[in-house]
This record gives C-alpha cells, sequence and structure tokens, in this order.
C-alpha cells in the first residue's frame, strides 16, 4: 500500500493477494488486454466488485523500463513474466484485435487464452498514459 492508498474494492481475494506478495507481483499494476478478465467475472461472483471500470490505457506504456507481461495470470504458479519486449511475439494479440469467429470453438479457446494475458506495470500507471477520461 504505497502512498497509503487502500482499494476501496480490490479485485483479488485474499488468496490471490497472498499469491501476488509471494510471487512479488504486488509492486506491478496488472492490465489486462481485453474488456473481459477471468478475475474480474470471479470478484463480480464472490461481490468484491459491483460495476467495473475498464479505462484505455495508451500502448506507448509497453515502451517503458520494467514493464513485464504475462501469458496467463501473472501470479498463477508456473506463470512466467517477461520483458515487454521478449513477451510480444508469444502473445496471440490477432484473436484479440482482429475481426475472428469467436463461435468457432478453436478461436473461442484462444481467446479464453488471452483474455488472462496481463501487461505489468511497476508501482504505478501514470495519467499521462490514461486516455478518454472526459468520456465518463
Amino acid at each position: 500500500m504505497a502512498r497509503n492508498i487502500i482499494p476501496t474494492a480490490p479485485g483479488g481475494n485474499q488468496l490471490s493477494r497472498d499469491a501476488d506478495k509471494n510471487r512479488g507481483m504486488d509492486a506491478y499494476v496488472h492490465l489486462c488486454f481485453c474488456r473481459n478478465h477471468p478475475m474480474e467475472h470471479i470478484a463480480k461472483q464472490d461481490g468484491r466488485i459491483s460495476d467495473s471500470i475498464f479505462l484505455e490505457i495508451n500502448l506507448a506504456i509497453i515502451k517503458l523500463p520494467n514493464i513485464l507481461i504475462s501469458n496467463d495470470v501473472s501470479n498463477k504458479t508456473g506463470v512466467n513474466c517477461k520483458a515487454a519486449s521478449d513477451m510480444l511475439e508469444e502473445l496471440d494479440l490477432e484473436v484479440i484485435y482482429t475481426r475472428t469467429d469467436w463461435n468457432d470453438s478453436a478461436i473461442k479457446m484462444r481467446l479464453q487464452a488471452a483474455e488472462k494475458y496481463e501487461l505489468l506495470i511497476p508501482n504505478h500507471v501514470g495519467l499521462e498514459f490514461m486516455m478518454n477520461l472526459n468520456n465518463g
């Protein structure tokens, strides 16, 4: 809780927060590539959050030093988090950013995997990377 900011509605449960701390992921802001993330769905089911607000972040943030990307939920055992420059080629961005047939079971499986990708930003996301903040 750097800067003494305490989230009023943390997305993760205690197990998830403990896993973040054990893996050192608590030092990062976790961003998703999609407007869906499996952890959001679980947090809503558990009643930890009721409404989600997704902020659009400028992709230029990927060029900052020490940015990591994971190809699954980052605090999951066995998941590797790598430098963004090393990881981008491993990600299935086609299924996220292009029009694909999500009714096709193989494509749907690819999408479900891609929805778990995380972009990990050390400490905080600066306001200069947040876009469309006036569209509330």
